[in-house]
């Protein structure tokens, strides 16, 4: 990591570290101190919603159990009870339907109700199918004041939940069951937006208030599962909590939930949250800054100077840095172009030893390259030359005797002439090798002084002699005449043998079916090559090759002693080269 960035990391641990610290410990003093005042107003309200509701069903209740002890319902005929039933939903404003029931829920008159063209104000009409819902949802035991609540409910077409009561004698007998609308109830309830108030029955289902845009499926779950009960609470965290009360209503099992989140706490978190924001923003655009300044005034000189360190690394001696400082960074550029100078020097002298060094070695390299090829082709024109003296000893008597034979053949008549000039023209040609082996093995071979022949027809002869020896084997033998006149200076009968016995080798080694391709090509150094092409690499693992070998020998050993030279195919090609001196196209 570079140092100034290290510095610029650590000037803004220093200062921004302090900076978040103080802006935690602010925003955790002022949501607490923030919390409290919501709590205690939402606890205040739950409380005063609950008692309300609790004070308001009483009193409807107790009501309705006053008109209901006006006559003694068991004895009364029944137009005082249907009068006694209208009387109480008109003197009643929240009283929808009334009903007189007896012990098993049934009704002993026809239920009354304010019908459509009876309604004045804001109260709801009633229907038969409102009165058989509340016969239906009727509480059938009652407290020890006579008085029960049934759970509430929507009725079809109403605008507001209903809670069926019932009051009457706790020994029994006829009593007076009525569909009581929480229309007041909802209106208290409607219209917040800083918080939700929700009125929960027993099963913590919402009669009213459900609809708040504050409040969640999710969240009421989250709240009854709690188990709280006449307190506040607080759900959630950060800016997604959310707080409360939850207080039980008097006189029943319904609960009042206040809920909202705690705008005061967020508003005084984010303002604080945001002015640490801004204050952070500010102390990184300082330290920033401070780390450029140092970048600028240090850094960036001590990069050019590892840059010129690293370009004399790689041998540029000449280089030198331009850094002018006053301090220890200047005395160290000071020194690199000093040791830049020193090592520079160096190397002008080392450059002119390995010089002159080279031009020695090249020179020593060219003399024993030159006396190692004179040893090599010494010793292989040697050895062919010793054995060609070995072969001509022994082959001079039998050619002098067949010869001798042949003329007394021809002298006496009576034979096939030609069949005696057919052999008296091999035994000729045996002889000629014999007197070149014997050239070769008294040293009278001299390449230099040799006369410039046609190559072609010696190639062809050479082809001629060897196709019975490989087609025997099943190798074909395809000879390219040359387009012309072909001059090397050869001596004929010496490579006409050599190039008969490198065809026989390289049949040797070849497989049944296969052909061999001889023509004559320019090589690439200007001279004249006889090239041997087979369709298959020579297979070198081969008995017969391997029996070949002494005749491959032989060849290389004429043909280098006559100043030819032979290229053996590498792995990019199979062809085998035989490039000959002083080789050139002769114009027609």
């Amino acid at each position: 990591m570079r140092i100034w960035l290290r510095l610029t990391l650590m000037m803004a641990t220093l200062t921004l570290v302090p900076v978040l610290l103080v802006g935690f410990l602010a925003v955790r003093a002022t949501t607490d101190s923030a919390t409290r005042g919501p709590e205690d107003a939402m606890a205040r309200e739950a409380s005063t919603l609950s008692t309300f509701v609790g004070m308001w069903i009483d009193g409807q209740s107790r009501t309705l159990a006053g008109w209901q002890r006006v006559w003694d319902l068991d004895y009364t005929d029944e137009d005082r009870r249907v009068g006694l039933l209208r009387a109480t939903y008109k003197a009643i404003d929240d009283v929808v339907s009334v009903a007189l029931v007896d012990a098993n829920g049934d009704s002993v008159v026809a239920p009354q109700y304010l019908r459509p063209g009876e309604v004045t104000g804001d109260r709801e009409a009633g229907s038969d199918q409102r009165v058989d819902m509340l016969l239906k949802n009727q509480p059938r035991t009652l407290d020890s004041d006579g008085i029960s609540y049934g759970a509430p409910y929507v009725p079809p077409g109403a605008l507001n939940p209903v809670v069926p009561v019932s009051v009457g004698q706790r020994a029994g007998g006829v009593r007076m069951v009525a569909e009581v609308s929480l229309a007041p109830i909802s209106r208290v309830f409607a219209g917040r937006s800083e918080a939700a108030a929700v009125l929960l029955d027993g099963f913590g289902k919402p009669i009213v208030g459900g609809d708040h845009p504050f409040l969640q499926g999710q969240d009421l779950g989250l709240i009854l599962d709690l188990g709280l009960l006449n307190t506040t609470f607080l759900v959630g965290e950060g800016d997604d909590a959310r707080q409360g009360a939850l207080y039980a209503v008097p006189y029943t099992d319904w609960k009042v939930l206040v809920f909202g989140p705690p705008s005061a706490t967020q508003r005084a978190a984010r303002a604080i949250r945001a002015s640490t924001f801004w204050v952070l923003v500010v102390v990184f655009a300082v330290v920033l800054l401070a780390g450029l300044v140092i970048e600028r005034t240090l850094t960036r000189s001590v990069l050019q100077l590892v840059g010129h360190a690293g370009r004399v690394t790689e041998g540029d001696y000449a280089l030198r840095n331009h850094v002018d400082r006053a301090d220890e960074i200047g005395d160290l550029a000071q020194a690199l172009n000093y040791m830049s100078q020193r090592l520079e020097t160096s190397a002008a002298e080392i450059a002119t030893y390995q010089t002159d060094l080279a031009a020695r070695v090249v020179a020593r390299t060219r003399d024993l390259e030159r006396a190692q090829a004179q040893l090599v082709r010494g010793g292989q024109i040697a050895a062919v030359a010793e054995m060609g003296a070995g072969l001509a000893h022994e082959l001079n008597n039998p050619l002098a005797a067949i010869l001798g034979q042949v003329q007394l053949l021809r002298a006496q008549g009576g034979h096939d002439d030609a069949a005696l000039a057919r052999l008296e023209a091999s035994a000729d040609r045996c002889r000629e090798v014999v007197d070149t082996m014997m050239r070769l093995a008294s040293g009278q071979v001299d390449v230099g002084n040799a006369p410039v022949i046609d190559l072609g027809p010696v190639i062809l002869e050479a082809s001629a002699a060897a196709r019975p020896g490989i087609v025997t084997r099943g190798v074909g033998l395809d000879v390219v005449r040359p387009s012309g006149p072909v001059g090397v200076r050869i001596d004929p009968a010496m490579t006409r043998r050599a190039v008969q016995q490198l065809i026989e080798a390289l049949g040797a080694g070849l497989r049944d079916g296969d052909n061999l391709r001889v023509e004559v090509e320019q090589a690439s150094d200007g001279q004249m090559a006889a090239v041997f092409t087979p369709d298959s690499p020579v297979s070198a693992a081969s008995d017969d090759w391997k029996a070949a070998g002494m005749r491959l020998w032989a060849a290389r050993g004429l043909l280098e002693a006559a100043g030819a030279s032979v290229q053996e195919p590498d792995e990019t090609s199979r062809a085998w080269r035989v490039v000959f001196p002083g080789g050139t196209w002769i114009a027609r």
